[in-house]
């Protein structure tokens, strides 16, 4: 079984792109980790939650989880993690054999999907400022599982 990890913020992107992920593990028999880093200095205070706290985290990771299960079938994994270098997600996937990494990144200033390999390991990264071309962004992750001997094909005959 193949690992896609897909690292989130939980923008409106983000869930898109893990929609997408999900979609397509599901085709190909993969299964999808989904990754969050987060502030670990981040306090709730008394009447307020702070959205970067771990236990407000760990609800939306958990709530994302069940809402693409439900949608896909698909087997997802949870993992957060306070912030401490800046290639987290990268080393992550390392760890946990991930076979492709989806990124999402508020900072690319680009609609454009980039793909590159980090160690080997193929990342597909799209920019979190736009809006996502789901069916472009699927084209792109469907090529990388063929390159791995999956196939996605029932999935994107749709597309």
């Amino acid at each position: 079984m193949k690992n896609i990890l897909v690292s989130i913020d939980f923008s409106s992107c983000a869930r898109m792109v893990a929609l997408c992920t999900a979609e397509l593990a599901q085709a190909a028999g993969a299964r999808l980790i989904l990754f969050h880093v987060y502030q670990a200095e981040a306090a709730e205070t008394e009447g307020e939650t702070d959205t970067t706290s771990e236990r407000f985290v760990q609800a939306q990771l958990d709530k994302l989880a069940r809402q693409l299960h439900s949608k896909t079938g698909v087997s997802i994994t949870r993992l957060m993690k306070p912030a401490t270098v800046a290639n987290e997600a990268m080393e992550i996937a390392k760890l946990v054999k991930a076979d492709i990494a989806v990124v999402c990144d508020h900072s690319l200033q680009s609609k454009d999907i980039l793909i590159y390999n980090y160690h080997n390991l193929p990342v597909i990264t799209a920019a979190t400022a736009f809006t996502l071309d789901s069916d472009n962004f699927k084209q792109h992750l469907s090529a990388q599982l063929n390159s791995l001997g999956c196939s996605p094909a029932p999935l994107l005959e749709a597309i």
